[in-house]
């Protein structure tokens, strides 16, 4: 990926082009803006030229050291934050160890970068301790606030940040950005950046877990349990069991893939840094689970919005592929069961940021969802 595929953010790219171009970079930015327009793939190609060891003008080249480690999150000079936890928030154990990070001497690269995703939740003892951390970084740090809530961050630090706000894109514009970054087929484009709210981390969960299936198994299981005919009373385990598996094979798979970039870059990492790594890429696995997760609820809402859709004549649908299966099922739901559905995933997804049990709450939305009156 380049500056180049990252559509719809022509002064914000231009500024940072700007910024690399004559050697100009300001110590910390806040970049704002919508979901999905792209902060988040501008902030890691940001980080990539600023550390690459192969650079062209203002592009990384994506085969150096460098950049590969950056893009596996590897990179003992890179630092990702975001919130975690029960109560999602950034907390002052965190931002003491992003002080500490920042106060220590580079181990290969030109800049050391902390990316911190939704600094409107650090708590109020996190924040005053990372206001220190802004106001008198080391000349060699690069601080990058990535928000769509700008307005919910502690002024005095948004102060202290060069602003860059992103764009929100129009549907048209994020199809084709994100056909274009997976070279997809328009179809598959569409449904992908609908169901994703274009977020690019999302997207790529799908891709690397192939959700394409489990959607096909998920939709074959809410056809068939409530079927007239033939309705399947084991359908909500059923599906919660798959949900539930497709979530433990992943975190395994990117377990193994993580130990396998340790291994691969680790020789020239010290036992403090490799111990600092794993506990990151751990606390990382942790939150891409929970992005799994809310993926798959996406897909489940997905049905229910389609449906809704079809008995209010909007004509807007997102899984156009399944538009005649989904046309055959849209009469037997009650705009009010459809309402009720939609409310118990959004409920799931609170209950999934505040810590429960995945398994408890995979069944319990489930049965919620089949044994609702229709």
């Amino acid at each position: 990926m380049s500056f180049n595929d990252i559509t719809n953010q022509e002064t914000a790219k231009s500024v940072l082009k700007s910024a690399i171009r004559e050697n100009k970079i300001h110590h910390s930015y806040l970049f704002f803006g919508p979901e999905g327009s792209g902060k988040k793939s501008t902030a890691l190609e940001f980080a990539k030229v600023l550390n690459c060891l192969d650079r062209k003008d203002y592009e990384p080249c994506d085969n150096c050291s460098s950049c590969k480690k950056i893009m596996k999150n590897l990179h003992p000079d890179t630092m990702w934050i975001s919130a975690s936890g029960a109560r999602q928030v950034i907390g002052i154990d965190v931002i003491r160890e992003v002080e500490h990070f920042t106060q220590l001497k580079s181990f290969e690269a030109k800049y050391k970068i902390v990316l911190l995703e939704r600094p409107e939740k650090l708590t109020k003892e996190a924040g005053n301790c990372f206001l220190k951390t802004l106001e008198e970084p080391p000349s060699n740090v690069v601080i990058i606030l990535l928000s769509a809530f700008p307005n919910k961050i502690l002024p005095t630090i948004a102060s202290r940040c060069q602003k860059i706000k992103f764009l929100a894109l129009k549907p048209s514009e994020g199809i084709a950005m994100t056909k274009k970054q997976f070279d997809l087929e328009e179809n598959k484009a569409s449904v992908l950046y609908f169901v994703c709210s274009g977020k690019t981390r999302c997207i790529q969960l799908w891709l690397d877990t192939d959700l394409w299936n489990l959607r096909d198994e998920i939709f074959d299981v809410f056809m068939n349990a409530f079927s007239k005919e033939k309705q399947d009373y084991d359908a909500p385990l059923k599906l919660a069991g798959i949900m539930m598996e497709t979530v433990s094979n992943f975190a395994n798979e990117v377990k193994k893939e993580k130990q396998n970039g340790i291994d691969e870059f680790g020789e020239n990492l010290s036992s403090s840094q490799i111990k600092n790594i794993k506990a990151l890429k751990q606390a990382e696995t942790e939150e891409l689970k929970k992005e799994l997760v809310k993926t798959m609820f996406s897909i489940i809402k997905s049905f229910y919005t389609d449906v809704f859709s079809m008995n209010c004549g909007t004509g807007f649908i997102i899984n156009e592929d399944k538009k005649i299966l989904l046309k055959k099922k849209a009469k037997d739901f009650s705009h009010s069961y459809l309402n009720n559905a939609i409310k118990e995933i959004e409920n799931s997804n609170i209950l999934l940021d505040s810590g429960a049990n995945l398994q408890l709450l995979f069944q319990v939305m489930c049965i919620n969802l089949f044994c609702g009156e229709r």
